[in-house]
């Protein structure tokens, strides 16, 4: 998937501080530079760390004297590697939970016929029209290694249900099914060596009438110049919206059913003082706990007041939440500051 190497090395403190490159010529000519890697840099040339680039800035090493470690993706090399696999398997995090006594939402895992053995002898479709009506007609389908709301589909009827497996099992070997829920709130909680370092809720993307606004205009006006709500135009298309539709004043419209950043939703912070916080971290700690996971991201969601694990990451994903502004940023960058001096294994 990412097969060209891109060799670029940033100097530490008391270096020449320039990043040299070697493109390949099939590379394409802009190719958007995450956030991470900035941060990376940025932490590695305080702390006198050295980092080579590879793969698109996909792969980080990083060199402290003798000592050597990897960032690949959003993993930073501080989890055990069996722990990590879990947490990147929705269906095996469901059910090591499940064996923990850990509330959660359920997710089940579906096989391609393609590996017969790993596929009940009355085969899935039986099993999946069944789900569906066991689950009153609202599922969701999604992908078993996924992230960011990626080929996640709600399904409400049989042709939905059809067309999301065909278009999951040309892609994918097995996806996850799991109840439609009534989300009030998701949260997200970044635990970062058994500390919850960050709280914050996720707003679905949202337009809010004034009586007078077309849908259309009142979308165009809140992705005008600002880089981040950009991410609203996925999300708009696929609600299929009537952009000519003038919503009555202080009406809200939420554009998406999901609560990604990276689908223009919005993060609120929550304070670890309050009172929503003391029952968020622990349950976040115990999932954490549940597949012997050092630091990840896990999702917690709130149906009818109660509180849910919906998933956890073992790879810690800041670009949409650290590019909303600077304060933001130097969240993010506190977070990487701290992974990187424990994988390092110098003082923070």
């Amino acid at each position: 998937m990412r097969g060209v190497t891109k060799p670029a090395t940033v100097a530490g403190r008391g270096g020449s501080g320039v990043r040299t490159g070697c493109y390949h010529a099939a590379m394409p000519a802009a190719v958007k530079r995450r956030l991470l890697a900035d941060l990376v840099a940025e932490i590695c040339k305080e702390r006198s760390i050295a980092v080579t680039e590879f793969s698109d800035d996909w792969l980080l090493r990083l060199q402290l004297g003798d000592r050597v470690s990897h960032i690949f993706g959003y993993d930073f090399g501080v989890n055990n590697a069996t722990a990590q696999m879990i947490a990147k398997d929705k269906s095996a995090t469901s059910d090591m939970l499940q064996h923990a006594g850990i509330p959660h939402v359920h997710h089940t895992l579906v096989n391609t016929p393609e590996t017969p053995q790993f596929v009940p002898d009355s085969g899935n479709w039986a099993f999946l029209t069944n789900y569906l009506a066991q689950h009153g007609s609202e599922i969701v389908c999604k992908p078993n290694d996924g992230t960011g709301g990626h080929d996640v589909h709600r399904v409400t009827t049989i042709h939905e249900l059809e067309a999301a497996v065909q278009r999951l099992f040309g892609r994918r070997r097995a996806f996850c099914v799991s109840p439609f829920l009534r989300i009030a709130v998701e949260y997200r909680l970044v635990v970062v060596q058994g500390t919850v370092r960050l709280i914050y809720a996720k707003q679905r993307p949202r337009l809010t009438g004034d009586g007078t606004t077309t849908v259309g205009e009142l979308l165009i006006d809140r992705i005008r110049g600002d880089e981040a709500a950009s991410n609203f135009l996925p999300a708009a298309c696929d609600s299929k919206l009537d952009m000519t539709n003038v919503l009555p004043a202080g009406e809200v419209l939420e554009l998406d059913w999901r609560h990604n950043l990276g689908r223009g939703a919005e993060p609120v912070i929550v304070e670890r003082e309050s009172g929503q916080a003391s029952r968020l971290i622990p349950l976040a700690l115990s999932a954490a706990a549940a597949i012997g996971i050092d630091s990840s991201s896990v999702d917690i969601v709130e149906v009818d007041g109660s509180l849910m694990v919906l998933e956890i990451n073992a790879g810690i994903m800041m670009e949409a939440f650290g590019r909303r502004s600077p304060a933001d940023r130097d969240i993010a960058r506190s977070i990487y500051d701290a992974l990187v001096c424990a994988v390092m294994d110098i003082p923070a």
